[in-house]
């Protein structure tokens, strides 16, 4: 890779790895083992708004592929006088075709913290980010730009696994803070089904080509000539057979 980093997150899209490394982008092609420098995410620590006597103190990413697209969440903290401890959530989504970015709508809430987000395959049921967490649940809708909230998990935790099998999570694991530095560990495994749910495809998979006849049962070069000249010889020996058969009993 051009740069040396760690906290990395990959992503394939039409058999490109894309890295984002903080707020750069590399991509790399596999087939030709060549690494180039992308449009990184078009965040602007100056320009964002935020107090004049505030400083960034830090950020988190999330990123995930939607579409063939990769939507990027970003949450920017800073410390201040006034304000202490305040993000802000910035969203994005990278066309790997243009090599642009979109600014996309923004959440009040940060999800980004201490959140999880998996994404629907839209079999069962629309194609959204989903992002559970400790403190509020909710989707983000790409193709509406809309985020909605959902229900809660059951048992609250930070920490856990999130498995989609079918469009339905199985929220798995975790933990909670009991006091400082003491944390209570699950075992719990819950499930969640998005509302809308419905329990056959929205598509029937269609076959990757149309089947040909194999060789043995209708060779290539075999055509509607080749029928018509094997009946019409068929023909012309039935009834040779029968005019032979007739002149016989003719004949007795």
């Amino acid at each position: 890779m051009p740069v040396k980093d760690s906290d990395l997150q990959a992503h394939v899209v039409n058999g490109k790895i894309f890295i984002i490394s903080g707020f750069d982008l590399f991509m790399y092609d596999p087939i030709t083992d060549i690494w180039s420098e992308k449009t990184g995410i078009p965040v602007n620590f100056e320009k964002t708004d935020k107090p004049a006597n505030a400083e960034w103190t830090r950020y988190t990413l999330r990123s995930l592929i939607v579409d063939g697209k990769i939507i990027v969440f970003c949450s920017l903290s800073y410390l201040s006088i006034v304000a202490p401890a305040i993000s802000y959530q910035k969203s994005w989504v990278y066309d790997t075709d243009t090599d642009m970015w979109s600014k996309r709508q923004e959440e009040t809430m940060n999800i980004v913290g201490y959140t999880v987000a998996a994404v629907t395959s839209g079999s069962y049921v629309p194609q959204r980010i989903y992002s559970l967490g400790e403190l509020r649940n909710c989707f983000y809708d790409s193709v509406s730009d809309t985020w909605s909230t959902v229900k809660s998990m059951p048992t609250s935790r930070v920490g856990f696994g999130v498995a989609v099998v079918d469009d339905v999570f199985y929220i798995i694991g975790g933990a909670t803070a009991v006091e400082l530095y003491t944390f209570t560990t699950y075992a719990t495994n819950e499930q969640y089904v998005p509302l809308g749910y419905h329990s056959t495809p929205s598509s029937t998979p269609t076959p990757s080509s149309t089947p040909t006849l194999e060789p043995t049962e209708m060779p290539e070069n075999f055509s509607i000539y080749h029928i018509i000249t094997i009946l019409a010889l068929i023909i012309s020996v039935v009834t040779i057979v029968l005019f032979f058969h007739a002149k016989k009993i003719k004949v007795k």
